[in-house]
């Protein structure tokens, strides 16, 4: 079981304890913690010292491959500046509207 000791916080004297979720830490006592979400923000916070537990690492068994990037992309090539930004149009005839 892993013991999550909360060293307190600097600047702060008064302050002897402090809680998170149904967890009391006082200042420089070990406190057993068996809540996986309470031990993982407990070992990311400066104030606390975690002994006895290992962040475990995250795993996909989805089994799912992914292409390149360069493979799946949708956009087609950028135009060069002063190049047409849809060559194609260029040629295409337009009917002539009556001006009004």
């Amino acid at each position: 079981m892993a013991t999550v000791t909360w060293l307190g916080v600097e600047g702060e004297p008064d302050v002897e304890e402090t809680g998170m979720r149904h967890y009391v830490f006082k200042k420089g006592e070990a406190v057993e913690v068996d809540d996986p979400h309470v031990l993982m923000k407990c070992a990311s916070n400066p104030y606390f010292k975690v002994s006895g537990y290992e962040e475990p690492m995250p795993r996909d068994d989805s089994g799912t491959t992914y292409r390149a990037v360069a493979a799946t992309s949708a956009q087609g090539p950028v135009p060069k500046p002063g190049d047409p930004l849809n060559p194609a149009a260029e040629t295409v005839d337009r009917p002539k509207w009556p001006k009004v």
